[in-house]
């Protein structure tokens, strides 16, 4: 669990994620994890604990969806 405040860089985030920075930085555009620019050039911190809640979010979702597509795959073998 991260520390209060602790914040990471977007290559951080893409790796402990498993993402390209890309995609990193199109989670901050559509508001999904906290994050802030440190410099004109366009540098951006991230909140971690942001990340770690998005990312927890993600994983519930996608446990939700296999076990719909599992039940609904079961009963489609059954009606064969």
């Amino acid at each position: 669990m991260a520390q209060i405040g602790e914040e990471i860089s977007v290559s951080t985030a893409a790796r402990l994620a498993r993402c390209s920075p890309d995609t990193v930085l199109r989670w901050i555009e559509e508001g999904a994890i906290d994050a802030w620019r440190v410099s004109r050039r366009g540098w951006w911190r991230i909140d971690l604990g942001s990340l770690e809640r998005y990312l927890e979010r993600l994983a519930r979702k996608t446990r939700i969806e296999n076990t719909a597509n599992s039940a609904r795959i079961s009963r489609a073998a059954r009606s064969f």
